[in-house]
C-alpha cells in the first residue's frame, strides 16, 4: 500500500514539474520577432557598414532562440508526460503479468544452465506474424503449461510447447519504456523449426527461462525491427526464420539473438 502511495506521488511531482507552457516561447518569439525586424532595419540602413557576418550570426541567433524556447518549455515536456504516463502504465502491466506466472518455475541461464538450439531448416514454420499489443505491451499470452523464455531486460520472449520443446510463438510484457532507438538492417534468414535441449537442469511445463541476461532491445522506428541482444553478427552465426518475421540468431548452438518485425512507429 505504502509504494502504491509513494508511486503516485512521485508520479504527480513528476507530471508537476514537467507541465507545458506556452506562454514564455510565446513572448520569446515575439521578442525574437522584434530583434529580427531590428537586425533586418539595421541591414537595410547601414549597408555594407553592418557587417555581413554579424547579421548572419544575429539572424542565425535571433531563430534559434524562439525554437529552443519551445521545445525545452513546452514539446519536451509534452514528450515526458507521455514517457511518464507510458511508464505508469507498463509498470502496472508487469506486474499482472508477474502475478499470471507466479506458479511458475524461473531459471535463468549461465555457465551451469544452458539451452541448446537445434535448427532443421524447412519450408513448414510457424504460420503467424508478430503483433504488439499497444493496450497491454504484449506479443501475446502463452498457454498455462508451455515453457517461456524471455529475452534481455525485457518480459517477453518466445513460447515451447511443454511436449516436445519445439517453438510455438511469441509471448510476454515488451515495455516500450527499454528500448532504444536504432536504425537496424536485419540479417537474412533461412527459414526452419528450432526445438531446444537443457543441460544443468530439466525442461519441464510451466517454467519461465531467462536467457541473455541484461541484453537490450533495440528497435527501428522507421522499418518496425527490433532486435533483443547482439545487433551485429558473425560469419558463423545461423539466422532462422521461426515464424513469419520472426528471426532466432543461433551460435554454436546458442541463442545470441532476437530479431522482430513490429508495427512502425511504436517508440516512445
Amino acid at each position: 500500500m505504502n509504494n502504491q502511495t509513494n508511486q503516485s506521488e512521485r508520479m504527480k511531482n513528476n507530471l508537476k514539474k514537467n507541465k507545458p507552457t506556452i506562454v514564455l516561447p510565446i513572448i520569446n518569439t515575439v521578442f525574437s520577432v522584434i530583434f529580427l525586424a531590428g537586425n533586418i532595419y539595421c541591414k537595410i540602413a547601414f549597408g555594407k557598414e553592418y557587417g555581413l557576418g554579424f547579421f548572419i550570426a544575429f539572424t542565425v541567433l535571433v531563430i534559434l532562440f524562439p525554437i529552443t524556447s519551445w521545445y525545452s518549455s513546452y514539446f519536451s515536456k509534452k514528450q515526458n508526460i507521455k514517457r511518464i504516463y507510458n511508464y505508469e502504465h507498463e509498470s502496472n502491466e508487469i506486474v499482472a503479468y508477474i502475478k499470471r506466472l507466479k506458479s511458475y518455475k524461473g531459471i535463468e541461464l549461465n555457465k551451469n544452465y544452458k539451452l541448446i538450439a537445434h535448427y532443421q531448416l524447412t519450408d513448414q514454420i510457424v504460420d503467424k506474424h508478430p503483433h504488439y499489443d499497444s493496450e497491454h505491451c504484449s506479443l501475446g499470452i502463452a498457454s498455462s503449461d508451455s515453457v517461456i523464455i524471455t529475452f534481455g531486460v525485457s518480459f517477453a520472449g518466445i513460447e515451447l510447447k511443454a511436449y516436445d520443446k519445439s517453438f510455438t510463438g511469441l509471448c510476454g510484457v515488451l515495455p516500450r519504456s527499454v528500448w532504444y532507438k536504432k536504425h537496424l538492417k536485419a540479417p537474412v534468414a533461412k527459414k526452419g523449426v528450432v526445438t531446444f535441449s537443457a543441460e544443468g537442469f530439466e525442461l519441464s511445463e510451466r517454467m519461465v527461462i531467462q536467457a541473455l541476461k541484461n541484453q537490450d532491445s533495440y528497435y527501428d522506428n522507421k522499418s518496425g525491427w527490433m532486435v533483443i541482444g547482439e545487433k551485429k553478427g558473425t560469419i558463423i552465426d545461423e539466422v532462422v526464420e521461426i515464424m513469419h518475421d520472426v528471426y532466432l540468431v543461433i551460435r554454436n548452438e546458442e541463442m545470441v539473438a532476437l530479431w522482430i518485425k513490429l508495427e512502425s512507429g511504436l517508440a516512445i
